[in-house]
């Protein structure tokens, strides 16, 4: 009994306990709760755990859990709840449901081990350990026969291995995820030195460790090789600490650990798929940079002659007419080989951009002049733009590329005498978003995603505007390139706007209000 509750002590500053009723009110937590929380217990005590409720799951999920319970199952899994600050948080929840006589759910106790940093830092960072276990004291509560079981069943439920020792290091607690872990049955690891149970390669560093544990703040945290059974190895992602006695000294160590290796077999499959996945992308854009290379200077030779063509007086109308189709179709031809090449480059890493402050102004200006004569070809009205006198932070060349490119959309997928317009707002203290809007067709919804992706052509919208499919991808790549974004809203009959956002360099005259 007095094993239990000084292993109930050492849970207690590992995990994050609470206790609720049938309903979800919460009737009981532990310290650590409202220490993760940021809740003061009095925050919590009657209310329901709905406080906690991030908005991550859907009801389904919460449905799924509460089923479990009602049958009489434990229910495990990962939940992201909200800080009285906020902010989200994530726990791996193993949640006893506990029944009446008649099989009514009666109680809920729930330990959780806060899983933030796993979940948040996809990378290999995971494999570090960043929950830190405070110093474990003894408690002075005392536990009656019941509730001694009580601990005992609920330590065997949860999924944390837990394991204590004494100070010699010889096994005298387990708890049955640990020996399903390792393999042994308590009887074959009791009384045993713990390090026998660790790899051969840090047996001795482990014995020598846990021998020269001689303070009751001790605590340690991070991946730790144990060796199962039959010899393989079990990285385990551990926490130990130490049980002091009344008198405040060390008295036994504690190890509450779980199997990483499904963490470190997917992150080497992600290491893997990512570096294939680089390798395919260099050898892609390799491909496309040389093949667009051979093929400008054919396609060059092919438009001179057809210049020539198209000079020689000689020719009937129906050659002429050929000529020019000649001509037009190799134009478009070498724009879209030339974009091939842009987009490679800025896949490889090899666009060369200088990044410096622009006059936004002056380089819109420059774009609604070169897109004018297009937007009067088809009778649209092109919006002036009144002074923002913004400065952005960009490289000139490219900015203008894909204004170009967004005002060039505008007009090619607009109605007959329809509009397009400009506006410029602020976003925040630093960025600022530049929206361009057309009177088109609009776009479904379940398309938008498939616009920026290179060689994309949606279907059922303006098959007579000539395009390549890649203008959108390259603005995407360039805009990132120059930390800023490209995005869409649009809606089907009322037109598309496409926004451009940037860091700026300088507050606008009129923060706050849009420029059109």
């Amino acid at each position: 009994m007095a094993l239990l509750t000084k292993t109930q002590t050492a849970l207690e500053h590992h995990a994050i306990v609470s206790v609720t009723d049938a309903s979800g009110t919460i009737t009981d937590v532990n310290e650590r709760f409202c220490l993760i929380s940021g809740y003061a217990r009095e925050e919590l005590i009657g209310f329901n755990h709905r406080i906690l409720k991030s908005g991550q799951h859907p009801e389904p999920f919460y449905k799924n859990m509460w089923h479990t319970l009602h049958r009489g199952q434990v229910w495990h899994g990962v939940i992201c709840n909200r800080r009285k600050d906020g902010t989200p948080y994530w726990v791996q929840s193993t949640i006893v449901p506990l029944h009446d006589e008649q099989g009514a759910l009666m109680e809920c106790v729930s330990i959780r081990t806060d899983v933030t940093h796993l979940k948040v830092a996809q990378t290999p960072d995971r494999q570090r350990v960043m929950a830190l276990l405070q110093a474990c004291v003894e408690l002075n509560t005392p536990h009656d026969q019941a509730q001694t079981a009580l601990l005992s069943s609920v330590f065997d439920l949860t999924e944390q291995c837990i394991g204590v020792a004494d100070l010699a290091g010889q096994v005298i607690y387990t708890n049955q995820a640990l020996e399903r872990a390792l393999g042994y049955s308590f009887e074959e690891i009791q009384r045993k030195p713990f390090w026998e149970f660790t790899a051969p390669r840090v047996r001795r560093q482990s014995r020598r460790a846990l021998q020269t544990i001689d303070r009751a703040d001790f605590h340690w945290h991070g991946l730790w090789p144990l060796q199962r059974k039959d010899g393989t190895i079990l990285p385990s992602l551990s926490s130990v600490g130490v049980i002091a006695n009344q008198d405040g000294a060390p008295q036994f160590v504690f190890d509450i650990f779980s199997d990483h290796e499904p963490e470190l077999l997917q992150q080497e499959a992600l290491r893997q798929a990512k570096e294939q996945a680089e390798r395919t992308s260099e050898a892609k854009s390799s491909f496309l940079s040389a093949m667009s290379h051979e093929l400008r200077t054919p396609m060059n030779a092919i438009l001179g002659f057809a210049q020539l063509l198209q000079r020689d007086g000689s020719l009937t109308t129906s050659q002429k007419r050929y000529a020019d189709e000649i001509h037009s179709a190799g134009h478009h031809l070498l724009a879209l080989i030339n974009e091939v090449l842009d987009l490679a480059k800025i896949e490889s890493g090899q666009a060369r951009l200088t990044l410096t402050g622009v006059d936004l102004d002056e380089v819109l200006a420059e774009c609604l002049r070169l897109t004018q004569p297009l937007a009067d070809q088809r009778s649209l009205r092109l919006h002036p733009v009144a002074p923002s006198r913004a400065t952005v932070q960009a490289d000139r060349m490219r900015l203008k590329q894909i204004l170009l490119n967004l005002l060039s959309n505008a007009i090619k997928y607009n109605r007959p005498s329809g509009e397009v317009s400009i506006q410029i707002l602020p976003i925040g203290a630093d960025k600022l978003r530049i929206e361009v809007s057309d009177t088109g067709l609009g776009i479904a919804a379940h398309q938008l995603d498939r616009l920026f992706k290179p060689f994309t052509r949606l279907e059922g919208t303006h098959h007579h505007a000539q395009g390549t499919g890649i203008g959108l991808s390259i603005c995407r790549g360039l805009a990132e390139s120059m930390h800023g974004a490209v995005g869409v809203r649009s809606q089907q009959g009322m037109g598309s706007t496409f926004w451009l956002e940037l860091p700026t360099t300088q507050d606008f005259l009129t923060p706050g209000s849009a420029i059109s």
